[in-house]
């Protein structure tokens, strides 16, 4: 089974993933900016959320993962950056979120051992999994990402084999599946879609699949220098999630 993980910057976005019956969710905001730490607020949302959801149709409960990362840009941190990244893991394990999601490299391209075990390590002490994000995807070496990160416990890496989508990047994400033999998850995330995911799963063996999965949504109109405008946010797309779900790739069943 292929888990199928969605990635959330919104509350909308959280509740259309948890009644299409995702297997996991990625917490996150400002993905124009390729995802930032959320707010403690909305984790707390997402987190009531999945928890009012189990027991209805004895759905599962959602696994919520949270993204931390607390800024735009490289991968690059400040001894700073990391201790702030150290306290916003543990704010996130005092609300209930089931692991993080970190990345961080040298200058070099490589990973940077000491911001990562430090991280490595909080989130061990409260029993929070890691997933390494696409910072993997503009390292040195992908490969050897991938062994610094079993050393290191990391659950999952999320990837797009270092393309600017999972199926241009679908050889180098095959290579990491077939190195890593089941120890860390691979995931692909980048461009999926309801339309090549199948492709994407058959060809590369991947444990898992990652997409904001989101179509426009209008919330209303206002007008502005008497020009009427149309407001429109992006949330996730159930029917999208539900398609992608039940190619076969999970055991999760929709909540409508």
């Amino acid at each position: 089974m292929v888990v199928v993980e969605v990635c959330c910057d919104s509350i909308a976005s959280v509740h259309a993933a948890i009644d299409a019956g995702a297997d996991r969710i990625e917490l996150c905001s400002g993905l124009s900016e390729g995802g930032l730490t959320p707010s403690l607020g909305l984790i707390y949302a997402a987190d009531c959320a999945r928890v009012a959801k189990q027991g209805v149709r004895n759905k599962k409960k959602c696994e919520l993962v949270v993204l931390v990362r607390p800024r735009g840009g490289h991968f690059v941190y400040s001894d700073e950056e990391v201790a702030l990244m150290i306290n916003d893991v543990t704010r996130i394990s005092e609300i209930g979120a089931d692991g993080i999601v970190i990345g961080a490299l040298t200058k070099n391209g490589d990973v940077d051992m000491e911001a990562m075990k430090a991280l490595c390590d909080v989130a061990n002490t409260f029993k929070l999994s890691v997933t390494f994000h696409r910072a993997i995807d503009v390292s040195r070496d992908p490969l050897a990402v991938l062994d610094t990160c079993g050393t290191l416990g990391i659950v999952r890496i999320l990837t797009s084999g270092g393309a600017s989508s999972a199926v241009q990047g679908m050889e180098t994400i095959k290579k990491l599946v077939d190195k890593s033999k089941g120890c860390v998850a691979i995931m692909a995330g980048a461009g999926l879609t309801e339309s090549n995911v199948r492709t994407l799963v058959d060809q590369t063996g991947v444990d898992a699949v990652h997409g904001s999965f989101r179509s426009p949504q209008p919330m209303g109109e206002f007008c502005r220098d008497e020009v009427k405008l149309v407001d429109v946010i992006k949330v996730a797309d159930k029917h999208k999630i539900v398609t992608i779900l039940f190619f076969g790739y999970s055991n999760a069943k929709a909540d409508f």
